[in-house]
């Protein structure tokens, strides 16, 4: 299966299928989901995140789904809203100790009847016994719902083996989601969401992902690429 057919088929996810594991595709993330589609096509759902690819995604009708980041900009409330009044349970995986403890706090504020049942620190990369007890928590914990922030590709790893291993639930990879909101619900200013300049605001604060964004234009590329060998291959031969 080429790369854009492979997009196609993952990513038509519409809020709020159940029993699912949904991670995400941006531009460097599409770079490296390309390289390794066997890995990745473990998850049942690729969602969009980020502007620039979702606009490339919806006009070039690889997708027509929107933009569905774990962020209060995007899909972060209505996905919490719907846990809490369907008193649905959640575990959280992801961050350090007390930037996860200072996320609940928050989090509790705004979503009081919102059943955290569990969570984990993700730093849990070099720690095979760590990572192992993680995986027995949620088990045992069985949460509905699983928000996993450990970076790529750690946390679809994390995603995919807990699955493999009997969980049944909905697990969504989130990024810096845990850590942005230890600081402050609302990371992201009004005027940083009304520019469309999140990619900056991170790119300033999170240096890590400024050098993600630097790899727009090489995506932008091979995506073009893509798109004309797909279009190739649908184009019926010529005696």
């Amino acid at each position: 299966m080429d790369t854009i057919e492979f997009f196609k088929q993952k990513t038509n996810y519409r809020m709020f299928d159940e029993h699912c594991t949904c991670i995400y595709v941006y531009p460097y993330q599409y770079l490296q989901i390309r390289k390794n589609k066997e890995f990745y096509s473990r998850a049942n759902y690729i969602l969009l995140d980020g502007m620039m690819l979702t606009l490339l995604f919806n006009l070039f009708k690889i997708s027509d789904n929107r933009r569905m980041s774990i962020d209060f900009s995007s899909i972060a409330n209505d996905l919490l809203s719907y846990v809490s009044d369907n008193k649905k349970t959640l575990y959280l995986i992801g961050a350090r100790d007390e930037e996860i403890s200072q996320f609940i706090i928050n989090i509790k504020n705004r979503y009081p009847d919102l059943n955290i049942i569990g969570s984990h620190h993700g730093y849990i990369k070099n720690n095979p016994v760590q990572y192992e007890e993680a995986i027995i928590d949620i088990l045992g914990l069985n949460p509905d719902f699983l928000l996993c922030g450990m970076g790529s590709p750690l946390q679809e790893q994390f995603l995919f083996d807990v699955q493999d291993r009997g969980w049944n639930g909905t697990g969504f990879s989130c990024g810096g989601f845990i850590f942005q909101c230890s600081l402050k619900l609302d990371y992201y200013p009004v005027w940083v969401n009304k520019f469309k300049l999140r990619w900056l605001y991170r790119g300033i604060y999170e240096p890590k992902a400024l050098l993600k964004t630097l790899r727009i234009p090489k995506f932008i590329i091979l995506l073009m690429y893509d798109i004309l060998k797909h279009k190739l291959k649908k184009s019926p031969a010529i005696d």
